[in-house]
């Protein structure tokens, strides 16, 4: 009977094994130096406990889930638990965010028993935290870095201090695009008004409402009416605020072209349906048709309106004085009318049209203009 007794038992013993490694894939590969042996050996909880004391983490948690799960019982628990907490208390104190360490800690994130542990949940996103600057501050691959902080950060309370942090850190170092989900973290949250006044997260928004209003859903749903759009985005609570950054922009000429003509018909969008969230005046159209032409706007309807609109300052002298006021301290507003008022009879066809056309309607801009000058 021995003869039989004594490979049956190694064959248990070696199935132990295999089952064992199989409960902790991602941890399979900490020990090059065992991976190659034939036989892995088998924890009980003395030798758990032992490595509790001796805080040997790598170790306890490569060999954790040796137990049966009969014996994972509360003790076990708890010691995991422990060591956890401990483990990650050691990276943070170190300051240890390599490859090895980040591997465990994503393993720990993943285990059932532990999601629901407060204390756990807020020593593993203060790590990922520490770590996220780390990667941005001192890894060469920033993309590389943003796709492990959209990974924790969808697996996160999705803190939007944290994001704000995050993203001005992206926006110092690097000029890859942040990761929406963090703005949706700062435009969603209860606090979101104070963070829709931040002309950071502004741009994010723009951003994302340019980057869909390329996609044929919107050319389907939106293209008339871009105010819906910014609302599927935006959070109600802060659409007032992006709403009056837009208007900015556009009348200190910081978008042009095909951007300022999309976000100036999102802006009479919204003075058209929410008028109490936005003001437009006669004034506002003005500033904006006039700055639009002065920065090389493409051909097309709006270019034309604006033209049109031009030989409105010729009948109003008073709103030529009130648009003057507000654009003569804009640096490129000094920098084209020197431009054109330098213009030669060979200059473009549509900057010497541009020009009669001031000339014509708008007189004082052209022979007067120096900048900071009143008229």
């Amino acid at each position: 009977m021995k003869l039989f007794l004594i490979p049956f038992t190694v064959f248990i013993m070696a199935n132990r094994a295999v089952a064992a490694s199989n409960l902790a894939p991602e941890l399979s590969n900490l020990n090059s130096e065992e991976e190659s042996r034939d036989y892995r050996p088998i924890y009980q909880m003395q030798d758990l406990q032992v490595l509790s004391v001796e805080k040997n983490y790598e170790e306890f948690f490569k060999h954790a889930y040796d137990l049966r799960p009969s014996a994972r019982n509360e003790e076990w628990a708890k010691l995991y638990t422990k060591m956890a907490l401990g483990f990650l208390d050691f990276l943070i104190l170190k300051k240890d965010f390599s490859s090895r360490p980040q591997k465990i800690v994503a393993h720990l994130g993943e285990q059932a028993m532990l999601k629901k542990n407060l204390a756990f949940i807020h020593k593993f996103e203060q790590f990922y935290k520490l770590s996220s600057i780390d990667c941005l501050s001192f890894h060469p691959d920033k993309e590389q870095c943003l796709l492990k902080i959209e990974d924790f950060f969808t697996r996160s309370s999705r803190d939007p201090d944290w994001a704000f942090q995050i993203m001005e850190k992206i926006e110092a170092v690097t000029p890859l695009k942040t990761p929406w989900i963090l703005y949706e973290a700062m435009i969603y949250d209860q606090a979101q008004k104070i963070y829709c006044q931040k002309e950071s997260v502004f741009r994010g928004i723009v951003d994302r409402t340019l980057t869909l209003s390329f996609e044929p859903t919107f050319i389907e749903k939106f293209s008339a009416r871009p105010f819906k759009l910014l609302r599927s985005i935006v959070a109600s609570d802060c659409l007032q605020a992006t709403l009056k950054w837009i208007k900015t922009y556009l009348l200190q000429g910081a978008f042009e072209g095909a951007k300022a003509e999309f976000f100036f018909k999102l802006l009479e969008d919204a003075n058209l349906e929410f008028p109490q969230l936005i003001e437009l005046t006669k004034d506002d159209r003005a500033t904006f048709y006039l700055i639009y032409l002065l920065k090389n706007p493409p051909k097309g309807e709006t270019l034309n309106y604006a033209w049109k609109q031009i030989e409105l300052f010729g009948e109003n002298y008073k709103l030529r004085e009130q648009t003057y006021q507000r654009i003569k301290s804009l640096d490129f507003i000094d920098r084209e009318i020197q431009r054109l008022k330098k213009l030669g009879p060979d200059g473009p066809d549509r900057d010497l049209g541009l020009k009669v056309h001031l000339n014509k309607y708008f007189p004082e801009l052209l022979k007067n203009h120096l900048k900071n000058q009143v008229l």
